[in-house]
Protein backbone atom coordinates (compact mmCIF):
# COMPACT_ATOMS: atom_id res chain seq x y z
CA UNK A 1 0.00 0.00 0.00
CA UNK A 2 1.11 3.53 -0.65
CA UNK A 3 0.34 6.57 1.50
CA UNK A 4 0.87 9.94 -0.14
CA UNK A 5 1.63 12.95 2.06
CA UNK A 6 2.46 16.41 0.82
CA UNK A 7 3.85 19.58 2.34
CA UNK A 8 1.24 22.05 3.46
CA UNK A 9 2.03 25.35 5.13
CA UNK A 10 -0.11 28.14 6.49
CA UNK A 11 1.33 31.64 6.67
CA UNK A 12 -0.82 34.13 8.52
CA UNK A 13 -1.18 37.56 6.95
CA UNK A 14 1.73 36.89 4.59
CA UNK A 15 1.76 39.86 2.23
CA UNK A 16 4.60 42.13 1.19
CA UNK A 17 3.25 45.57 0.48
CA UNK A 18 5.58 47.86 -1.43
CA UNK A 19 4.58 51.49 -1.31
CA UNK A 20 4.58 52.86 -4.85
CA UNK A 21 7.01 55.58 -5.81
CA UNK A 22 5.14 58.40 -7.49
CA UNK A 23 6.08 61.90 -8.45
CA UNK A 24 5.10 65.10 -6.80
CA UNK A 25 3.06 67.74 -8.59
CA UNK A 26 4.82 68.47 -11.90
CA UNK A 27 4.66 72.16 -11.02
CA UNK A 28 6.64 71.51 -7.86
CA UNK A 29 8.93 74.44 -7.14
CA UNK A 30 11.16 75.49 -4.31
CA UNK A 31 10.04 78.99 -3.47
CA UNK A 32 10.50 80.21 0.05
CA UNK A 33 9.97 77.61 2.76
CA UNK A 34 10.07 77.85 6.51
CA UNK A 35 11.41 75.68 9.28
CA UNK A 36 14.42 73.41 9.73
CA UNK A 37 14.22 71.95 6.23
CA UNK A 38 15.45 75.19 4.65
CA UNK A 39 18.31 77.59 5.32
CA UNK A 40 19.69 80.72 3.71
CA UNK A 41 22.65 83.05 4.03
CA UNK A 42 24.25 86.08 2.39
CA UNK A 43 27.91 86.25 1.55
CA UNK A 44 29.96 88.58 -0.67
CA UNK A 45 26.98 89.91 -2.59
CA UNK A 46 25.39 86.50 -3.10
CA UNK A 47 22.23 85.01 -1.60
CA UNK A 48 22.57 81.31 -0.79
CA UNK A 49 19.78 78.79 -0.28
CA UNK A 50 19.83 75.18 0.97
CA UNK A 51 16.63 73.11 0.97
CA UNK A 52 15.48 69.61 1.85
CA UNK A 53 11.81 69.14 1.02
CA UNK A 54 8.98 66.62 0.72
CA UNK A 55 10.60 63.81 2.71
CA UNK A 56 7.86 61.42 3.89
CA UNK A 57 7.37 58.42 6.11
CA UNK A 58 8.12 54.88 4.91
CA UNK A 59 5.70 52.08 5.87
CA UNK A 60 5.96 48.46 4.93
CA UNK A 61 4.63 45.13 6.06
CA UNK A 62 6.26 41.80 5.34
CA UNK A 63 6.23 38.19 6.50
CA UNK A 64 8.45 35.20 5.91
CA UNK A 65 5.74 33.65 3.79
CA UNK A 66 6.84 35.89 0.94
CA UNK A 67 10.44 34.79 1.35
CA UNK A 68 9.44 31.10 1.43
CA UNK A 69 7.23 31.27 -1.64
CA UNK A 70 9.41 33.28 -3.99
CA UNK A 71 12.91 32.94 -2.55
CA UNK A 72 13.51 36.61 -1.84
CA UNK A 73 16.69 37.29 0.10
CA UNK A 74 16.05 41.01 0.68
CA UNK A 75 12.98 43.16 1.09
CA UNK A 76 12.89 46.68 -0.30
CA UNK A 77 10.49 49.57 0.06
CA UNK A 78 10.88 53.13 -1.15
CA UNK A 79 9.99 56.57 0.07
CA UNK A 80 8.18 59.02 -2.16
CA UNK A 81 10.29 61.51 -4.09
CA UNK A 82 11.90 64.35 -2.19
CA UNK A 83 14.39 66.98 -3.20
CA UNK A 84 17.66 68.39 -1.94
CA UNK A 85 19.08 71.50 -3.54
CA UNK A 86 21.69 74.21 -2.93
CA UNK A 87 22.04 77.32 -5.07
CA UNK A 88 23.02 80.98 -5.03
CA UNK A 89 22.09 84.13 -6.93
CA UNK A 90 23.25 87.71 -6.94
CA UNK A 91 21.78 90.10 -4.42
CA UNK A 92 18.68 91.91 -5.62
CA UNK A 93 18.10 89.37 -8.41
CA UNK A 94 15.08 87.09 -8.65
CA UNK A 95 16.25 83.75 -7.29
CA UNK A 96 13.05 82.07 -8.48
CA UNK A 97 14.26 82.63 -12.03
CA UNK A 98 16.12 79.55 -13.26
CA UNK A 99 18.63 81.59 -15.22
CA UNK A 100 19.74 83.53 -12.13
CA UNK A 101 20.69 80.46 -10.11
CA UNK A 102 24.11 78.89 -9.69
CA UNK A 103 23.96 75.30 -8.37
CA UNK A 104 26.28 74.08 -5.60
CA UNK A 105 27.17 70.66 -4.18
CA UNK A 106 26.24 69.85 -0.59
CA UNK A 107 26.82 67.07 1.93
CA UNK A 108 24.02 64.71 3.01
CA UNK A 109 24.06 62.47 6.08
CA UNK A 110 21.56 60.25 7.92
CA UNK A 111 21.40 59.99 11.71
CA UNK A 112 19.52 57.31 13.65
CA UNK A 113 19.74 54.28 15.94
CA UNK A 114 22.88 52.26 15.18
CA UNK A 115 23.90 48.73 16.19
CA UNK A 116 27.17 48.92 18.11
CA UNK A 117 28.49 45.54 16.93
CA UNK A 118 28.41 46.25 13.19
CA UNK A 119 27.66 49.98 12.93
CA UNK A 120 24.50 49.47 10.87
CA UNK A 121 21.24 51.38 11.12
CA UNK A 122 18.51 49.42 12.89
CA UNK A 123 14.76 49.40 13.45
CA UNK A 124 13.72 48.62 17.02
CA UNK A 125 10.93 46.93 18.95
CA UNK A 126 11.80 47.34 22.60
CA UNK A 127 15.16 45.61 23.07
CA UNK A 128 14.86 43.74 19.76
CA UNK A 129 16.44 45.30 16.67
CA UNK A 130 16.56 44.54 12.94
CA UNK A 131 19.36 45.91 10.70
CA UNK A 132 18.17 48.16 7.87
CA UNK A 133 20.17 49.47 4.92
CA UNK A 134 19.28 52.93 3.61
CA UNK A 135 20.13 53.70 -0.02
CA UNK A 136 19.88 57.10 -1.67
CA UNK A 137 18.69 56.71 -5.27
CA UNK A 138 18.38 59.28 -8.02
CA UNK A 139 15.21 59.62 -10.09
CA UNK A 140 14.99 58.78 -13.78
CA UNK A 141 14.86 61.92 -15.93
CA UNK A 142 16.26 64.14 -13.18
CA UNK A 143 19.76 65.50 -12.77
CA UNK A 144 20.13 62.75 -10.12
CA UNK A 145 19.47 59.87 -12.56
CA UNK A 146 21.78 56.91 -11.96
CA UNK A 147 22.85 57.99 -8.48
CA UNK A 148 22.92 55.02 -6.05
CA UNK A 149 24.68 55.34 -2.73
CA UNK A 150 24.36 53.45 0.57
CA UNK A 151 24.05 55.83 3.52
CA UNK A 152 26.44 54.69 6.25
CA UNK A 153 26.23 55.93 9.87
CA UNK A 154 28.67 58.75 10.47
CA UNK A 155 29.46 59.26 6.79
CA UNK A 156 28.28 61.90 4.32
CA UNK A 157 27.63 61.69 0.61
CA UNK A 158 27.86 64.52 -1.91
CA UNK A 159 25.71 64.01 -5.03
CA UNK A 160 26.92 65.76 -8.17
CA UNK A 161 24.92 68.68 -9.57
CA UNK A 162 24.15 69.97 -13.05
CA UNK A 163 23.96 73.62 -13.95
CA UNK A 164 20.67 74.30 -15.67
CA UNK A 165 18.74 71.72 -13.63
CA UNK A 166 17.98 74.38 -11.07
CA UNK A 167 14.64 73.52 -9.47
CA UNK A 168 13.57 71.00 -6.84
CA UNK A 169 11.72 68.97 -9.45
CA UNK A 170 15.07 68.55 -11.26
CA UNK A 171 16.89 67.28 -8.17
CA UNK A 172 14.74 64.57 -6.65
CA UNK A 173 15.74 61.38 -4.82
CA UNK A 174 14.10 58.45 -3.09
CA UNK A 175 15.39 56.62 -0.04
CA UNK A 176 15.08 52.83 -0.23
CA UNK A 177 14.98 50.79 2.99
CA UNK A 178 16.35 47.25 2.59
CA UNK A 179 16.09 44.40 5.09
CA UNK A 180 17.73 41.00 4.78
CA UNK A 181 15.20 38.17 5.07
CA UNK A 182 17.52 36.22 7.38
CA UNK A 183 17.26 39.02 9.94
CA UNK A 184 13.47 38.47 10.17
CA UNK A 185 13.46 34.79 11.06
CA UNK A 186 12.91 35.20 14.79
CA UNK A 187 11.22 38.60 14.71
CA UNK A 188 7.58 39.67 14.92
CA UNK A 189 5.60 42.72 15.88
CA UNK A 190 6.06 46.36 14.93
CA UNK A 191 9.55 47.77 14.40
CA UNK A 192 10.29 51.42 13.82
CA UNK A 193 13.13 53.80 13.30
CA UNK A 194 13.33 57.57 13.58
CA UNK A 195 16.00 58.98 11.30
CA UNK A 196 17.17 62.52 10.64
CA UNK A 197 18.28 63.37 7.12
CA UNK A 198 20.56 66.39 7.13
CA UNK A 199 22.15 68.43 4.33
CA UNK A 200 25.05 70.82 4.96
CA UNK A 201 26.78 73.55 2.99
CA UNK A 202 30.21 74.67 4.13
CA UNK A 203 30.70 78.25 2.95
CA UNK A 204 28.66 80.08 3.96
CA UNK A 205 27.66 77.67 6.71
CA UNK A 206 24.09 76.40 6.23
CA UNK A 207 22.18 73.27 7.19
CA UNK A 208 18.72 71.84 6.66
CA UNK A 209 17.17 68.66 8.00
CA UNK A 210 13.99 66.63 7.99
CA UNK A 211 12.70 63.46 9.63
CA UNK A 212 12.38 60.06 7.99
CA UNK A 213 10.25 57.61 9.96
CA UNK A 214 10.32 53.95 8.97
CA UNK A 215 7.76 51.48 10.30
CA UNK A 216 7.89 47.72 9.69
CA UNK A 217 4.99 45.44 10.63
CA UNK A 218 5.80 41.74 11.02
CA UNK A 219 2.70 39.65 11.66
CA UNK A 220 3.25 36.33 13.47
CA UNK A 221 4.35 33.68 10.98
CA UNK A 222 4.02 29.90 11.13
CA UNK A 223 5.41 27.38 8.68
CA UNK A 224 5.27 23.60 8.35
CA UNK A 225 7.88 21.85 6.21
CA UNK A 226 9.72 18.58 5.71
CA UNK A 227 6.81 16.21 5.02
CA UNK A 228 7.45 13.51 2.44
CA UNK A 229 5.49 10.72 0.76
CA UNK A 230 5.19 7.60 2.94
CA UNK A 231 5.14 4.21 1.22
CA UNK A 232 3.49 1.62 3.50
CA UNK A 233 4.07 -2.10 2.97
CA UNK A 234 1.86 -4.74 4.57
CA UNK A 235 3.27 -7.96 5.97
CA UNK A 236 0.68 -10.69 6.48
CA UNK A 237 -0.78 -10.98 10.01
CA UNK A 238 0.83 -7.76 11.25
CA UNK A 239 -0.18 -4.17 11.91
CA UNK A 240 1.47 -1.28 10.08
CA UNK A 241 3.17 1.52 11.99
CA UNK A 242 5.28 4.17 10.25
CA UNK A 243 6.61 7.56 11.41
CA UNK A 244 8.38 10.54 9.95
CA UNK A 245 9.72 13.78 11.38
CA UNK A 246 8.78 17.24 10.15
CA UNK A 247 9.35 20.88 11.12
CA UNK A 248 7.01 23.52 12.58
CA UNK A 249 8.48 27.02 12.73
CA UNK A 250 6.78 29.81 14.72
CA UNK A 251 7.77 33.46 14.98
CA UNK A 252 6.26 35.76 17.57
CA UNK A 253 5.49 32.95 20.02
CA UNK A 254 6.03 29.27 20.79
CA UNK A 255 2.75 27.36 21.00
CA UNK A 256 0.79 26.00 18.05
CA UNK A 257 -1.94 23.53 17.14
CA UNK A 258 -2.25 21.02 14.29
CA UNK A 259 -5.16 19.80 12.20
CA UNK A 260 -5.03 16.70 9.97
CA UNK A 261 -7.50 16.14 7.13
CA UNK A 262 -7.94 13.07 4.91
CA UNK A 263 -8.66 13.62 1.24
CA UNK A 264 -10.43 10.26 1.02
CA UNK A 265 -12.16 10.10 4.38
CA UNK A 266 -14.90 12.34 5.74
CA UNK A 267 -14.65 12.43 9.53
CA UNK A 268 -12.12 9.59 9.47
CA UNK A 269 -8.74 8.80 7.95
CA UNK A 270 -9.03 6.34 5.08
CA UNK A 271 -7.01 4.86 2.22
CA UNK A 272 -8.76 4.04 -1.04
CA UNK A 273 -8.09 1.88 -4.08
CA UNK A 274 -10.80 3.72 -5.97
CA UNK A 275 -13.66 1.59 -4.66
CA UNK A 276 -15.34 3.10 -1.60
CA UNK A 277 -16.44 -0.28 -0.25
CA UNK A 278 -12.80 -1.32 0.11
CA UNK A 279 -11.45 1.71 2.03
CA UNK A 280 -8.91 1.01 4.76
CA UNK A 281 -9.06 3.08 7.93
CA UNK A 282 -5.91 4.33 9.64
CA UNK A 283 -5.00 6.29 12.77
CA UNK A 284 -2.89 9.44 13.10
CA UNK A 285 -0.77 10.45 16.11
CA UNK A 286 1.25 13.67 16.38
CA UNK A 287 3.97 14.29 18.93
CA UNK A 288 7.22 16.02 19.74
CA UNK A 289 10.37 14.39 18.39
CA UNK A 290 12.00 12.28 21.12
CA UNK A 291 9.21 13.31 23.45
CA UNK A 292 7.75 9.85 24.02
CA UNK A 293 4.09 8.98 24.39
CA UNK A 294 3.65 11.61 27.11
CA UNK A 295 4.23 14.37 24.56
CA UNK A 296 2.05 12.88 21.82
CA UNK A 297 -1.61 13.36 20.98
CA UNK A 298 -3.57 10.60 19.28
CA UNK A 299 -5.21 8.87 17.75
CA UNK A 300 -6.65 12.24 16.70
CA UNK A 301 -9.97 12.90 14.99
CA UNK A 302 -9.98 13.94 11.36
CA UNK A 303 -10.56 17.68 10.92
CA UNK A 304 -9.97 18.76 14.54
CA UNK A 305 -7.20 20.93 15.99
CA UNK A 306 -4.87 19.44 18.62
CA UNK A 307 -2.00 20.72 20.72
CA UNK A 308 0.17 19.77 23.69
CA UNK A 309 1.86 21.92 26.31
CA UNK A 310 5.25 20.46 25.34
CA UNK A 311 4.99 21.43 21.67
CA UNK A 312 7.06 24.49 20.83
CA UNK A 313 7.82 25.96 17.44
CA UNK A 314 11.34 26.00 16.09
CA UNK A 315 13.12 29.35 15.86
CA UNK A 316 14.93 28.67 12.59
CA UNK A 317 12.89 28.47 9.43
CA UNK A 318 13.45 24.84 8.39
CA UNK A 319 14.75 23.36 11.69
CA UNK A 320 18.24 23.22 10.21
CA UNK A 321 20.04 24.05 13.47
CA UNK A 322 18.52 21.58 15.93
CA UNK A 323 16.72 19.17 13.62
CA UNK A 324 13.03 18.66 12.93
CA UNK A 325 10.90 19.08 16.03
CA UNK A 326 7.66 17.17 15.33
CA UNK A 327 6.76 13.55 14.53
CA UNK A 328 3.83 12.11 12.58
CA UNK A 329 2.87 8.47 13.16
CA UNK A 330 0.40 6.38 11.11
CA UNK A 331 -1.10 3.12 12.41
CA UNK A 332 -3.14 0.57 10.44
CA UNK A 333 -4.56 -2.42 12.29
CA UNK A 334 -4.31 -5.84 10.69
CA UNK A 335 -8.07 -6.18 11.06
CA UNK A 336 -8.51 -3.24 8.65
CA UNK A 337 -6.44 -4.98 5.98
CA UNK A 338 -7.04 -8.72 6.18
CA UNK A 339 -10.30 -8.91 4.20
CA UNK A 340 -9.41 -6.26 1.57
CA UNK A 341 -8.47 -7.13 -2.03
CA UNK A 342 -4.86 -6.69 -3.07
CA UNK A 343 -3.92 -3.41 -4.68
CA UNK A 344 -2.56 0.09 -4.11
CA UNK A 345 -4.44 2.16 -1.52
CA UNK A 346 -3.77 5.87 -1.27
CA UNK A 347 -4.74 8.99 0.64
CA UNK A 348 -3.44 12.56 0.75
CA UNK A 349 -3.12 13.83 4.29
CA UNK A 350 -3.31 17.61 4.71
CA UNK A 351 -1.68 19.10 7.81
CA UNK A 352 -2.50 22.66 8.87
CA UNK A 353 -0.80 24.51 11.73
CA UNK A 354 -1.99 27.60 13.59
CA UNK A 355 -0.33 29.58 16.41
CA UNK A 356 -1.89 29.60 19.87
Amino acid sequence: MKMKLFNTFLVLMGLLLIKPVYGNDPDLNDRNCNGENCDSANNAGQNYFLKLKYLTKIDFRVSLGDFYRVGRSRYQVSSEKFCAIAYSCEENSNCNNRDNRKMHRYQMQVFGLVAIENQSFVLSNGDSTIPVTLRLLGVSGDATEGYDQVMHPGKSVSPSIKQGDNFCRDNEFVIVAEIDATDLKSASGDYEGEFDVKVDFASPSMSAEDELDIELELPPTILISGLEDMPLTHTENSDIKESQDFCVYVSGGDRFQIKAESQVGNGSFELSNGKNDDNIGYEVTVGRVNGGEGNSVGPINEGGYYSHKSWKGAKDLFCEKKGENMELTLNIAESEISDKPAGVYEDTLHLTVQPL
